[in-house]
């Protein structure tokens, strides 16, 4: 990580519980490794996170994002404004 650029997009995560957050200062092999010997030992923990990880995600997020970017290129083919929707 660079000056935390990464930051909010952990942040996120870390809020929901699908993650665990190390700033950028604290970040070391040894701190690395003692925060993951604590997860891999607490298997209620991991499987927690693993759901909210879930909740956050969207399954065809991958399609929908192609089928909006073919579908702004159809329109500007006919020369019609794009509607990609939420």
């Amino acid at each position: 990580m660079v000056n935390d650029h990464q930051y909010h997009n952990a942040r996120l995560l870390a809020d929901a519980g699908a993650a665990l957050l190390l700033p950028e200062r604290e970040f070391n092999p040894y701190r690395l490794r003692r925060e993951l010997e604590r997860l891999w030992s607490d298997s209620q923990r991991l499987y927690k996170m693993s759901l909210a990880g879930q909740k956050l995600g969207k399954v065809e997020a991958a399609e929908s994002l192609y089928d909006c970017i073919a579908g702004v290129e159809r329109r500007l083919r006919i020369n019609t404004p794009p509607e990609c929707g939420a």
